[in-house]
């Protein structure tokens, strides 16, 4: 399948979208362990970005990407802009000349990416950097198109591992940038170059389900499935996608170290990545994943389209997954789900 110009183009609306969205969360963590200003230099350079669109909107994909580079080297401060600057355009290399890109293609411009982070930064994985998230991106990526998935399907693997590598990030010292100087106290704070690479590779994903002339995949109802465990987490959800695969679903189980409980930045993050304007499905397992959900709710910019459902984990999920696939609204997908506390599995 792979992606297409216009596609490309959104990734990088979406982007920008979301780094000012997100601007004051990127830089709170950045002021735990680095120079307080990530959150801000990313917005600053993704709206100059957006400034040049017009200038850069006719060109092909790798043209497109060199300019998003060249853009954030000469306007994101510290160290963030060459990073990223050098990211993009090594992506806009891979992409040379390109209208469009396959799986192979993408998998070519995640390859570079790393590799211009690597070089200019002079990091590896496992130094809390950025690179804690991009490459078990890549290399989820990579296995998920191996096994036959679709270029969405195969990004949101991506996206997934992303994720869990910025929560492999608060359990490792840093040993490189000014985060190493903190030395152990770098410990227990998440990475904000890792957070704001997943936060592209979220707007990858988004964009890969936007296919030109069709709906976007945000009028269905979200689903977010909230566990003390991250196995029956990710167990529900995989079920879940092989009844349903389209259904805008995510799951979080576990704190940040692995051990039973909830996280309530996970399920705001969960939350985030289903938000639609038709509405959220929350499900939960047990009495203080209810109250970490709630306090989730409060602090959404839209609590008044989301919804804790009180049906049992896995059939709530099912249900509600097929419903939401085939474009049911969030009234008739809630009736059917509160059936399945009273209906024999059998």
């Amino acid at each position: 399948m792979g992606m297409d110009k216009q596609q490309i183009l959104d990734f990088v609306d979406k982007f920008a979208d979301k780094m000012a969205e997100h601007k004051q969360e990127l830089t709170e963590y950045d002021q735990h362990i680095g120079d307080g200003d990530h959150g801000i230099n990313m917005a600053r350079g993704m709206a100059a970005v957006e400034e040049k669109k017009p200038a850069f909107q006719d060109k092909d994909i790798g043209d497109i990407l060199k300019t998003v580079g060249m853009t954030l080297v000469s306007t994101v401060g510290g160290a963030s802009g060459p990073l990223y600057g050098t990211a993009f355009m090594k992506a806009g290399m891979a992409a040379k000349g390109k209208e469009e890109l396959t799986d192979d293609d993408l998998i070519a411009v995640f390859d570079a990416m790393i590799g211009g982070i690597q070089t200019r930064g002079k990091a590896q994985q496992g130094e809390k950097t950025m690179l804690d998230a991009i490459i078990p991106a890549a290399d989820a990526f990579k296995a998920a198109v191996a096994e036959g998935k679709d270029t969405q399907q195969a990004l949101e693997e991506a996206d997934k591992k992303a994720w869990e590598g910025v929560e492999y990030t608060k359990t490792i010292r840093a040993t490189k940038g000014r985060a190493s100087y903190l030395g152990e106290r770098s410990i227990g704070f998440q990475d904000p170059g890792a957070s704001s690479i997943s936060y592209m590779i979220d707007a990858l994903t988004e964009a890969s389900g936007k296919p030109v002339g069709e709906s976007e995949a945000t009028d269905t109802v979200g689903i977010v499935i909230v566990s003390h465990s991250p196995k029956i987490a990710e167990g529900v959800l995989d079920l879940a996608l092989e009844m349903a695969p389209n259904a805008r679903i995510a799951a979080t189980g576990g704190l940040s170290d692995g051990s039973i409980g909830t996280d309530l930045t996970a399920v705001r993050k969960a939350i985030d990545t289903v938000m639609s304007p038709a509405g959220v499905i929350v499900l939960i397992d047990l009495g203080s994943a209810y109250m970490s959900s709630e306090m989730a709710v409060e602090m959404s910019d839209h609590p008044e389209l989301i919804h804790i459902v009180d049906a049992p984990l896995l059939e709530g999920a099912l249900f509600a997954a097929v419903e939401s696939s085939v474009g049911n609204d969030i009234d008739r997908i809630m009736e059917v789900m509160r059936k399945s506390k009273i209906e024999p599995k059998f």
